[in-house]
């Protein structure tokens, strides 16, 4: 398996949503493919499964 096809392979894993799958194939392949970051990839896959930060809400002022 080469870096393309790891990183289709974990794309197609986290479009499917199932983020422990796509961790496994990082874990199991990322540290035999020469130039691939396995601590960047995992990071990448913890920021979907958190999803996108939502802004604050700010408290409403009701006017009397």
């Amino acid at each position: 398996m080469n870096k393309t096809q790891l990183t289709n392979v974990i794309k197609r894993y986290c479009d499917n949503k199932d983020f422990e799958g796509a961790k496994n194939y990082v874990h199991s392949f990322g540290p035999q493919i020469k130039n691939f970051d396995v601590d960047k990839e995992l990071e990448k896959i913890d920021k979907l499964i958190k999803g996108p930060k939502k802004p604050e809400s700010k408290p409403e002022i009701k006017e009397e």
